[in-house]
């Protein structure tokens, strides 16, 4: 997605003194490279639908860097079965590994049969924790189409059926708690069709 990123930034920084606060941001390098130890850039490309007044953006648009973000997310997993098997290698899939991939996929198949999948089983105070910790810092986030369609739609008709009179954090805090319910059954299902499932909460000891 480097060059969908770049796009956007670049239009940015050319309508004026965008640069700076990019740089400020941790998205872009001093020499106008992407910062790759932070979801920074990500994060502002994905952006939140709704009225651009209050840093949104055009809902068919977000719906377009939706499905690039699939892509990549499962061009990043399907990529893993790629590497040569001479060295030890650790990954930790995303938030979005149970929308892209079910227990009956073949990717997911071949995942276990070259890797150790290891589940982190919830609770409730850890999930309650991660919507803190959204609402306080809000991370880039992939919606099924369906769910999307059908939060915005349900949302969007609150406050009047026009994409401008959108909230874009209102909306994305409203969508995000209703999206972690519905993954947590979702994971809950691929744990079962894991190698090892641990509880989550074990490993702040570790």
């Amino acid at each position: 997605m480097r060059e969908q990123i770049l796009d956007v930034f670049n239009a940015e920084v050319s309508k004026g003194a965008m640069l700076s606060k990019l740089q400020e941001l941790g998205i872009l390098s001093l020499d106008n490279e992407l910062c790759k130890d932070t979801l920074a850039p990500l994060t502002s490309y994905l952006g939140m639908p709704g009225n651009p007044d209050k840093g949104g953006i055009e809902f068919n648009e977000y719906v377009k860097r939706q499905n690039l973000h699939r892509l990549a997310e499962r061009t990043a997993v399907e990529d893993l079965l790629r590497l040569g098997a001479d060295q030890p290698i650790l990954a930790d899939s995303s938030g979005s590994f149970c929308e892209l991939f079910t227990a009956g996929d073949p990717t997911f198949a071949a995942l276990k049969d070259r890797f150790l999948v290891v589940s982190l089983r919830e609770n409730d105070e850890l999930v309650n924790n991660l919507i803190a910790r959204y609402v306080e810092n809000p991370k880039p986030i992939y919606y099924p189409p369906d769910l999307l369609s059908e939060y915005w739609g349900e949302f969007s008709a609150a406050v009047g059926n026009q994409d401008r009179n959108v909230d874009p954090r209102k909306f994305a805090l409203w969508s995000y708690k209703k999206l972690v319910s519905v993954r947590r059954d979702k994971f809950a299902d691929l744990a079962k069709h894991s190698d090892i499932s641990i509880p989550a909460a074990n490993l702040r000891y570790a």
